[in-house]
């Protein structure tokens, strides 16, 4: 950066900064302290790779905080990415005989877009979180897939596991049958019409206090979304009888009656 904004100062380059978009990377605390030869708590990259693997200290320190702030480097943290790697080689690995299919894959398109949007974004942590949640409905929904199905699944968590955990991603990818190396592949698409949802979890508020949580179609009004919300046992319970004498009411999200 003294570079360029010397060369501009002198009248050579008519610009200032030598980049559209700084981006620096946050510190890691140990033991509550920022890391330093002085406190004695720097971490031996090394020691962790030999006793966790590559994969999982890779994972770990892109999913322990913000990629701008920088997390609380533990051990404890590293002993739950193994696990997750773990579930994961289990999960694609283990064998599967094919359910009756029609399993709704509507999460697969889902997740490759907030994948595909927190990597863009730098939120490599909301990018495995999203991995870990399409992880679990896969385990949950595998003995239901048929063999297309699953095929589509296991391949997809693969393609999406490359960019975090490449050597596990790689061995994944060679079981499955894949074509020559998993990091050569087109990253996997996904349909807009799926990403969208029928139903959604109404948030029903007495006060600004949850009082339940009710399913409503997606798109409707404020007079749809408080017939749903007052035919609740539960809000009907806390309102004992009074009237709303005002509403607030966030499309799809949350409805607050005030008494």
């Amino acid at each position: 950066r003294f570079v360029t904004m010397a060369l501009h100062a002198l009248g050579h380059l008519p610009f200032t900064e030598p980049f559209p978009h700084l981006r620096l990377h946050g510190l890691l605390i140990k033991d509550g302290f920022k890391m330093s030869k002085s406190r004695g708590n720097v971490v031996n990259p090394d020691e962790y790779v030999s006793l966790y693997g590559a994969d999982n200290l890779r994972m770990y320190l892109l999913f322990c905080g913000p990629w701008e702030e920088g997390g609380d480097f533990s051990d404890k943290g590293m002993v739950g990415m193994e696990r997750f790697t773990s579930r994961v080689w289990s999960l694609v690995t283990g064998n599967h005989q094919p359910g009756a299919g029609g399993v709704d894959l509507r999460m697969i398109d889902r997740t490759i877009k907030k994948v595909q949007e927190s990597i863009v974004r730098l939120k490599f942590n909301i990018a495995i979180s999203g991995l870990m949640e399409l992880t679990r409905w896969a385990a949950r929904e595998k003995p239901s897939m048929s063999a297309e199905e699953w095929q589509r699944t296991a391949r997809t968590v693969v393609l999406i596991l490359a960019p975090f955990a490449p050597y596990l991603a790689e061995e994944l990818w060679s079981r499955l049958g894949g074509d020559y190396s998993v990091h050569f592949q087109v990253w996997p698409s996904y349909d807009e019409r799926a990403l969208y949802e029928d139903t959604f979890n109404l948030v029903v508020q007495i006060n600004g206090k949850v009082r339940d949580v009710r399913t409503a179609p997606t798109g409707i009004g404020q007079v749809e979304a408080e017939k749903i919300a007052l035919a609740s046992e539960k809000v009907n319970r806390y309102l004992n009888g009074r009237r709303p004498r005002g509403i607030i009411y966030i499309a799809d999200k949350l409805i607050n009656l005030l008494v």
